[in-house]
């Protein structure tokens, strides 16, 4: 399994040698289980090369692990990089070209011209590579200036190559109604026999159950977010994190919104079938169901058709929110929801915690835009002293730059 922490390391030593070299060492994500390129074993290779050659001595270590070839936005790389331009390093030495980098086009132009254009001395144990000796040098008469870009290529096309083979695995798999996702569904759990068998979530299943199951009795969406909260049911999030299951999440504020609701009613997994990749392949009854499919189609209908039609009604999309994020309510503190006036066509903001949570506003707060930038507009002119009237670029980068937060001057809803 590959690993999921990343270090980058510097180890310094002193030197007092013609060269000072940076040992540079990779790992890779993709071969993570072979001993051969583990960290410790490229630095004993290059501590043994170094200790044979009376010219170069290690200045520092600079590793990546876990990091990717293709890309060289990598922290101990680009640690190198710094200490090259600032001429604390005229010499890198590595175990081989795929250590250093698997794109053929950014290793040519680090080894090919950057280096180069430094002074800087470059060495490849194992691919026999040594610029003091010019191989580097595409005007060199003995031809081995033509070998590091063949070497690239092939080092880049097996990456691809490996991908391309992962990627068939995994199509095989899809198509043999296999769950390749790297986490269960909300409701879901793997199976301790095997990781691609979804099986229900003792816990979590009685969730999904009944969030299906006040959908299909006609309850809104906004209705089952706020029943949901006031019975202080943990959120996916913070169900996941509790049981220690592995992953990266974004923390949210611990409460149900529409957006996670919406996602559990209109997944399909959830009806016992496995609709995966980009092609979006169907393979039916692969585990539990926990709702019918005929419940999962009438929520389609019911629920979302109306949404759906009324996006693709809306020729004109909503003009830029410059408040978003920005607006709160100034009784409970919390973000306040753009919304457009049925009737008058104009924009609003209202405090939605009652809503989401169902307590937490005892007022409801409710502020038209206009007012807002109303507001903003006196603000600008304040600041900046000006005579002339602010465009709306004005106010809004003004909004972006100087508003952190508007705490809303807001009316009680009415």
């Amino acid at each position: 399994m590959a690993r999921t922490s990343r270090k980058n390391i510097m180890e310094t030593v002193n030197t007092s040698k013609a060269y000072r070299a940076a040992a540079y060492v990779r790992l890779s994500v993709v071969k993570p289980n072979e001993s051969s390129d583990s960290i410790e074993n490229q630095k004993k290779l290059i501590r043994d090369y170094v200790e044979k050659r009376d010219d170069i001595e290690i200045q520092a270590f600079y590793s990546d692990e876990n990091s990717n070839g293709t890309s060289f936005e990598r922290k101990g790389f680009q640690k190198m990089l710094s200490d090259i331009y600032l001429g604390k390093i005229d010499c890198v030495v590595v175990k081989d070209l795929s250590r250093f980098g698997r794109n053929a086009i950014e290793t040519g132009f680090y080894i090919q011209q950057v280096f180069p254009e430094k002074g800087i001395r470059f060495i490849a144990i194992n691919d026999r590579f040594d610029t003091v000796d010019g191989t580097t040098d595409l005007t060199f008469d003995g031809g081995t200036g033509i070998r590091i870009p063949i070497t690239n290529i092939l080092n880049e096309e097996f990456v691809a190559d490996i991908r391309r083979k992962q990627q068939a695995s995994i199509d095989t798999q899809i198509r043999e109604g296999k769950y390749v996702a790297p986490r269960a569904p909300y409701g879901y759990i793997k199976s301790s026999a095997d990781c691609h068998q979804l099986i229900p979530d003792p816990e979590a299943m009685v969730v999904v159950k009944e969030i299906f199951s006040l959908a299909h009795q006609g309850i809104s969406i906004s209705e089952i977010v706020r029943r949901l909260n006031l019975a202080h049911i943990p959120t996916p999030i913070d169900y996941a994190i509790s049981k220690g299951l592995e992953g990266s999440y974004e923390h949210g504020d611990g409460s149900w919104n529409s957006s996670s609701v919406k996602y559990i009613l209109t997944n399909r997994t959830y009806t016992g079938d496995l609709q995966q990749g980009e092609k979006g392949i169907l393979v039916e009854n692969t585990h539990g169901a926990l709702v019918s499919r005929d419940v999962f189609l009438q929520i389609q209908q019911s629920c979302f058709r109306n949404i759906d039609t009324s996006k693709s009604a809306s020729k004109t999309p909503a003009p830029e929110n410059p408040l978003k994020g920005k607006v709160f309510c100034a009784t409970c503190g919390g973000k306040m929801q753009r919304r457009k006036g049925g009737n008058s066509g104009l924009y609003f903001f209202s405090c939605i915690t009652n809503n989401r949570k169902g307590s937490g506003c005892d007022t409801g707060m409710y502020i038209r835009e206009a007012d807002i930038m109303t507001q903003v507009k006196d603000a600008f002119v304040q600041e900046n002293s000006s005579a002339t009237t602010p465009t709306s670029a004005d106010l809004a980068a003004f909004i972006c730059e100087a508003v952190r937060e508007i705490v809303v001057w807001s009316y009680v809803n009415i």
